[in-house]
């Protein structure tokens, strides 16, 4: 392990068939895979990490690290222990450094897919301290603050776009949820894609598209077929057809009986003849 100062250690670790513990202590830590595919437990959780990847961990957590089973060759990662104390000391009010060891304690995501710029920036930066012991001359601790401070930030940055990046997926799926509640909540209305775009306030060929991805389907379709299903349910209770298609939101009884016929192969009256009969 290279001793950069009390505060701050580098260790450049090579793991072939064998478990690599990481036991709890009073600094955080930094893990850059170098290469290689590897699997780590956190907290009795596993996980899979690759080639690219980081993961931040807070002073008062642990990991067990081995290379993957499928992966036959010797893996290579870095650890950065730096100490809460000096991430605080060179942080500033615009920009606390101990932001993503703190959000990855509340909320238990450790694992940062960065983009490839964000990995480059970090690489050569960790590259850097690496070989800090061997720096000579003027200005030698003011480097390695400025280093640790631009190499902290781009861990942030990559830590938070990261979670960005995961929230617009949950997003997208909160999306899809809140879209079948407002039909299902106006399913006596007719419902229209400018509709639901006004509802969500989102351009109307985007809300297409990710409902497209999300569902397989297009919206035109899960409404229509909610509202026939929604139609059998009125008719298995007895309600007359010519009041089912008004609250369905059907405009007239010919597309109605249309939709109906080819949905589920049968007139809306053969099928009520059938609910009928099977109760008998």
């Amino acid at each position: 392990m290279d001793i950069i100062n009390n505060k701050v250690f580098v260790q450049k670790l090579t793991i072939e068939n064998r478990q690599v513990f990481i036991p709890r202590s009073d600094f955080y830590k930094i893990i850059y895979i170098e290469n290689n595919k590897y699997i780590m437990e956190d907290n009795n959780e596993t996980f899979s990490v690759e080639k690219d990847d980081y993961v931040v961990l807070e002073n008062d957590n642990y990991l067990k690290i081995k290379v993957d089973n499928e992966v036959n060759n010797k893996g290579e990662i870095i650890l950065i222990y730096i100490h809460p104390e000096y991430v605080r000391s060179i942080s500033s009010e615009e920009c606390n450094l101990e932001t993503c060891f703190i959000e990855a304690r509340d909320s238990n995501i450790r694992i940062v897919r960065a983009s490839s710029e964000v990995y480059m920036l970090i690489k050569s930066l960790t590259t850097r301290l690496i070989c800090y012991e061997k720096m000579e001359g003027f200005g030698k601790e003011e480097i390695l603050r400025a280093t640790l401070i631009i190499l902290l930030a781009i861990t942030n940055r990559g830590y938070i776009e990261s979670r960005l990046n995961k929230k617009r997926i949950y997003d997208k799926l909160d999306i899809i949820d809140d879209i079948f509640i407002y039909i299902n909540t106006h399913m006596s209305e007719e419902i229209t894609l400018d509709d639901l775009a006004r509802e969500f306030f989102m351009n109307k060929f985007h809300l297409s598209k990710i409902f497209k991805d999300a569902t397989n389907m297009t919206i035109h379709s899960c409404i229509l077929k909610r509202k026939l299903s929604y139609s059998k349910e009125l008719i298995e209770k007895n309600i007359p057809i010519i009041e089912v298609y008004s609250k369905c939101g059907f405009g007239g009884y010919t597309h109605f009986f249309r939709a109906f016929k080819k949905e589920f192969g049968m007139t809306p009256r053969q099928y009520y003849h059938k609910a009928v009969n099977s109760k008998k």
